[in-house]
């Protein structure tokens, strides 16, 4: 980096960082990349660990969020002509952080029925927004700083994308604990609603052929599981909410700069 800045001729000029449209246009390019690699890595280990799909009924999900884009990409030329990019992003944008907030509702009913509709919206999103977007930041980039100017922005994109992963992951895992911890505050022996669950689950086991000591404990293994999973659901909605929180902040500072 320290060669490439002190350089006359650099490889990949990072001095267009400096100008504003660039720079902020690759800004709201890394948080893109954080939040739509963010939501492709959430949405399928969420049907992996929570909903328990397949790989064939994950794919079915997700393809949701790629086939309408074929349909909406070969008009955006014809769009971009009659309409302002900057429009086109603004809307992109908003369309894209609606689609992440529907996902901050999943619920252990939520499958590929209902995910379906947030994965449509972000289809029209996600072109509306990206090929606008590239517009805007390189427009202005002389074309012997082309090279340079896509490299950077690329890179910039895919950049995000590794950080949003990382940072999610983590999110996932300390929110998790976290719900786990308050809920399980509230579930004991001496609270009504959980004495009358396990009262219920032990004698079902009682009922299914056990002895009342191995019915006790799968009553209770019951009732954990259902805290951790409720716990798990919990930190996926808060993941999706801090992809949507992201296009918002974004979205504040790109207006206000």
């Amino acid at each position: 980096m320290i060669i490439e800045l002190k350089s006359k001729n650099p490889f990949i000029n990072l001095r267009l960082l400096l100008r504003r449209n660039f720079g902020f246009g690759s800004l709201t390019n890394f948080v893109l990349g954080l939040s739509m690699y963010g939501a492709l890595f959430l949405l399928p280990t969420y049907l992996a660990t929570v909903q328990h799909y397949n790989s064939v009924y994950i794919g079915r999900t997700m393809m949701w969020a790629g086939l309408p884009q074929l349909f909406i990409i070969p008009f955006l030329p014809a769009l971009m002509a009659r309409f302002d990019s900057r429009w086109m992003a603004f809307l992109g944008i908003n369309i894209f952080g609606l689609s992440c907030l529907m996902n901050s509702h999943l619920s252990i009913f939520v499958g590929i029925d209902q995910l379906k509709w947030s994965q449509i919206l972000r289809a029209m999103g996600q072109p509306l927004l990206m090929v606008p977007l590239s517009t805007i930041t390189t427009g202005l980039i002389e074309k012997e700083q082309i090279g340079s100017a896509a490299g950077l922005y690329n890179m910039l994109r895919n950049l995000g994308g590794s950080v949003g992963i990382a940072i999610l992951s983590t999110i996932l895992t300390i929110r998790e604990q976290f719900h786990s911890a308050r809920l399980l505050d509230r579930i004991n022996v001496f609270n009504t609603n959980t004495a009358e669950r396990l009262q219920g689950l032990t004698s079902h086991f009682i009922s299914s052929g056990f002895d009342s000591v191995t019915a006790s404990s799968k009553a209770l293994a019951a009732v954990d599981y259902t805290v951790r999973e409720q716990a798990q659901i919990m930190a996926f909605n808060d993941c999706f909410l801090f992809c949507c929180n992201s296009f918002i902040l974004q979205f504040s500072v790109d207006t206000f700069m």
